[in-house]
Order: structure tokens, then C-alpha cells, then sequence
């Protein structure tokens, strides 16, 4: 009776797990994700993509080129393109967000199952996932990056039960998945690298892994940094890049951005968040903590992972060259495998107390716990929506001025707004001129701009101004003659000061949110500043 009653407690349990996950992806896609910093940029350069892949460039043949590269970032880029061509650009962002709050879940679902976590941790972990995947990183808009660790989740998952028996077949599976978590972002490399690493030496010295199992299993990986390394000059890549200087801070600094991947919108707000998870995961481990248990290899395994993502925290640089947000990238991985650390613990099992108890709910699984779990899930889910609630009518408002570009117009876009907390908002919204209009801005990433999306470049990039200049009152810093020449409009966010433009324009459009000035060229060309 009492094992019939932990199944359908189990199955409820499932039940409101996956109704959770579809609220998720339902709300998100109300937030306004295209204004999410970055989005904007990639979705435009999908655009773009699609076009020169399905199109032989009908569009954009003569601004931009494609070429195929085996580097990172493209894996997404390409399915971002493919996406936008067969579904349209809506479709294809409602499928994206949700493959970007949902793949990390998913994936954690798959390590979980093979480091033998009961089922109802499983689901209980499975929420709180929701939670860490909207995160910093899905506000910025880093999407690539959001995949890299679902990617590396199942690359680890590949690594366990490899470890646990040899099959050639999975071993081919695990290269291959090593491979696309390469095109998909350069972090992915650094990332299972340390994993795979640490957990060798781990169980190099507890003798459950052979030695030669663990070079095959970081062949691959010893094999895609050495393509790296040399398939600049294999590929004849050119990339514009800026002189790098490394910057790593100090442990003051260190010790205040720990929070960093977890802060959205209001820091007290997001601590609080965070500490409802940490009750989540430490209030059924509250009577187990013990020397013996933390030594359990099951448990250690997991904590060794994450001091290992901490210390390469505190290891790497804040910024190296252009290239920002380096060393907290780590503190993505910290939470989980504390979590995971956590679920071990509070598993009968492991101490031999039920060791028939696999399908039964585990000890993290109790009311409370899940109760706790969908607290914060739910709490999380309004406090974004809140934080959002005001950027989709901002974003038809914007793209209503954007309406009134003619297509193929030349744009330059002037940033107006300040950063606000540690993302900017805003940044790239630019970029729907190239999506709603087939017209040019001088700011998608792309190669030839110093960006590592190398497989994509301008082919005749117009002048373009410090991005910075008009947050610094430097409108000297800038060749107005250069901009008449190359450009039709200027658009900038309201509001603005129209003394620092020092050109000859006329409104074209305008509205509460910005405004489209079209540039005399007559009087601005090659007349010098008015």
C-alpha cells in the first residue's frame, strides 16, 4: 500500500513538473524575449543567414557572406537560420525561447538519470532547473551560451555511463556530441574539460576508472582544441580583433560578483530567490551532514565539481581584449552540482537505509520540499514577468518607427541609453531594421567587427562611430562627413539631444520611443560639419 502511494504521489509529482515547464515557455514567450540584449542581433543575422544560404543572397548578397567554418557559434546560428526560413521569424523565436529555458532542464534530467538520482529528486531538480535557466544569461540574451551547458550536461552524462561500461557505439555518440558542443560555443570546451579532468583524478585515485578510458575519453577534446588552435590559418580566417589585455580583477571584486549569474533586475530581489533555492536543496540534507556521507563518492564527485567551477572562477579573467563576462561564466555550474551534491545525500541509499527504495520519493522529495520548489518556480516566473511587463509595448512601439525605413536604406543607429545594473538594455534592438525592413546597420555581430562569429562578415561595412560617443558627450569623436556619405537615416531611442547631432536631418517618424532622421546629404556630404 505504502509503495502504491509513493507511485501515485510520484506520478502527481511528474504531472505538475511537466505543468510547470509549460507555463514556463508559454509565459516567456509573452516577455518580449527579442528584447533580450543580444537576441535581436542573432535573430537578425539568422535573417540574414537564410537568406544567403536559401536565397543565393537575393536580399543581403551584396552587404554580407556566409561561409561554412567548423568554429564555434555556428551550430546555432545555422539552426536559428533553417528555423527562421521554414517557420517565419515568430514561430522560429517562440521555439528557440523555449529550447533555451528548457534544454538545461532537460539535459540535468539526463545526468541525473545516469548518476542513478531517484526519480522524484529527478523531478524535484527538474523545477528548480526551470529557476537556474533564467537566469543573467537569458536576460543578456546569451542563447548560445544557455546551450553550451545543456550540451555539456549531456557530454558528462555520456562521460558516466562510458566510465561505467564500454560501448564503442556510445563512445562515437560521445565524440560526436563533443564536436557540436564545440560549434556551439567555445566555452563548452573549457567547461567539460575541467569536468572530465577533475572527476579523472578523482577516480584515478579512488581506482574506479582505468587510465587509458580516460585518455579516450579526452581524445576528442585534446583533438577540437587543436583544431582551435590551428584552424585560423587552415581556414584562411581574418578577424578584425582588438589588443587583448587581461583583467582579473581583485578578490574583493571576486567575492562581490559571486551572485553575478543570478542577478536580473533587483539584486535584493534575486538573493531572495536564491536563498528559497538553497532552502530547496539544503532542508533535506539538514540531518545528514556528516564527514562520512560528504565522503561518500557519489556525493564527492558532485562537490568536486563544483569547487572545481569556482575555482575557475576565481581563476579566469573578467575580460581578456574585447571579449567580457569570462569568469562568470563558471558560476553557472556551481549551483547544480551542489544541488545534484544534495540529492545524493538525501537518497536512503547511500547509506544503505533503503536500498530497494529507487522508485519510492527520496527524502528530497517531501512536501516541503516540493512545495519550496514551486515557490520559487512560480515566484521566479512573475518576478520576470514583472521585470518585463512594459518591453512588449516598448518594442511595437519602436518597431512602428522602424515601419518607416524604406527597404535597403542605410541606418545608423545611436545608442541613447545608459547601462542599466549589469546588462544593457536595449542594445542591439537596432537590429530590426534588418528584420522588419531588408535594410543595413553597421552593428551586427559578424568577423570583421572583431566578434568570433567568423563564418559571418560585411562585405563593405560603412563608417561606424564609437558606440559609446553620445553616452559620452563626444559628438568631436565623430566624422559627420562620413556618416552623410554612407548613411540615409539616423535612429535613435528617445530621448535624446538633438545639439549632438551635428548634420542636417529631417524627422521622419517619431513617437514616444524613438525617432528616424533622414540625412541631407547634399549639405552633410563632403561639406564638413554644419
Amino acid at each position: 500500500m505504502a509503495a502504491a502511494a509513493d507511485d501515485t504521489r510520484l506520478r502527481a509529482l511528474w504531472i505538475a513538473t511537466a505543468a510547470t515547464a509549460a507555463i514556463y515557455v508559454l509565459v516567456s514567450n509573452q516577455l518580449s524575449v527579442l528584447l533580450f540584449q543580444d537576441y535581436a542581433s542573432h535573430l537578425a543575422r539568422a535573417v540574414v543567414m537564410s537568406d544567403l544560404l536559401f536565397h543565393k543572397g537575393a536580399r543581403f548578397g551584396d552587404v554580407f557572406e556566409y561561409r561554412f567554418l567548423a568554429v564555434p557559434y555556428i551550430l546555432g546560428d545555422i539552426a536559428l537560420a533553417v528555423a527562421v526560413e521554414f517557420l517565419g521569424d515568430t514561430v522560429a523565436t517562440f521555439i528557440w525561447t523555449a529550447l533555451t529555458i528548457l534544454s538545461v532542464p532537460l539535459a540535468m534530467l539526463f545526468y541525473l538519470r545516469t548518476i542513478d538520482v531517484a526519480a522524484g529528486a529527478r523531478a524535484v531538480l527538474f523545477v528548480l532547473g526551470l529557476y537556474l535557466a533564467t537566469d543573467f544569461y537569458l536576460i543578456v540574451g546569451f542563447l548560445n551560451f544557455r546551450f553550451c551547458v545543456a550540451v555539456m550536461f549531456v557530454a558528462l552524462a555520456l562521460v558516466q555511463l562510458l566510465r561505467n561500461r564500454w560501448v564503442p557505439s556510445l563512445y562515437v555518440v560521445y565524440c560526436i556530441v563533443v564536436l557540436l558542443g564545440y560549434l556551439t560555443h567555445l566555452a563548452f570546451v573549457l567547461f567539460l574539460a575541467a569536468a572530465v579532468g577533475t572527476t579523472a583524478l578523482l577516480r584515478l585515485y579512488s581506482r574506479t576508472t582505468r587510465f587509458v578510458r580516460e585518455c579516450l575519453l579526452a581524445l576528442p577534446l585534446s583533438l577540437v582544441v587543436g583544431w582551435h588552435i590551428v584552424s585560423g590559418k587552415l581556414l584562411g580566417i581574418q578577424q578584425s580583433s582588438p589588443g587583448a589585455h587581461y583583467d582579473w580583477g581583485t578578490l574583493a571584486y571576486k567575492i562581490r560578483r559571486l551572485d553575478w549569474n543570478l542577478v536580473r533586475f533587483s539584486e535584493p530581489t534575486d538573493l531572495f530567490l536564491a536563498l528559497i533555492f538553497a532552502a530547496c536543496v539544503l532542508w533535506p540534507v539538514r540531518k545528514r551532514l556528516s564527514i562520512d556521507r560528504l565522503g561518500k563518492p557519489a556525493v564527492l564527485e558532485m562537490l568536486v565539481l563544483a569547487a572545481t567551477f569556482l575555482a575557475m572562477y576565481l581563476v579566469l579573467p573578467v575580460y581578456y581584449g574585447d571579449p567580457g563576462y569570462l569568469d562568470v561564466r563558471a558560476l553557472v555550474l556551481v549551483p547544480p552540482f551542489i544541488a545534484f551534491a544534495c540529492a545524493q545525500l538525501a537518497d536512503g541509499r547511500l547509506a544503505g537505509e533503503n536500498p530497494d527504495s529507487r522508485g519510492s520519493l527520496p527524502a528530497f522529495a517531501t512536501a516541503t520540499t516540493v512545495t519550496l520548489a514551486l515557490v520559487l518556480a512560480f515566484g521566479n516566473l512573475v518576478y520576470l514577468a514583472r521585470g518585463l511587463r512594459n518591453d512588449g509595448d516598448w518594442l511595437a512601439k519602436y518597431r512602428e518607427v522602424v515601419a518607416a525605413i524604406p527597404a535597403r536604406a542605410n541606418v545608423l543607429p545611436v545608442r541613447t541609453w545608459a547601462q542599466v545594473g549589469h546588462w544593457a538594455k536595449y542594445a542591439h534592438i537596432e537590429s530590426f531594421v534588418v528584420t522588419d525592413r531588408d535594410a543595413i546597420v553597421p552593428t551586427l555581430f559578424s568577423g570583421d567587427r572583431g566578434q568570433p562569429m567568423t563564418y559571418f562578415r560585411y562585405l563593405h561595412r560603412h563608417y561606424e562611430p564609437p558606440y559609446d560617443w553620445y553616452l559620452q558627450s563626444q559628438p568631436e569623436s565623430v566624422d559627420w562627413n562620413a556618416v552623410a556619405c554612407d548613411y540615409d537615416f539616423l535612429l535613435l531611442i528617445k530621448p535624446f539631444d538633438p545639439d549632438r547631432i551635428r548634420l542636417h536631418t529631417e524627422m521622419k517618424a517619431e513617437n514616444s520611443t524613438a525617432a528616424l532622421l533622414a540625412i541631407d546629404r547634399h549639405e552633410g556630404c563632403g561639406a564638413g560639419t554644419p
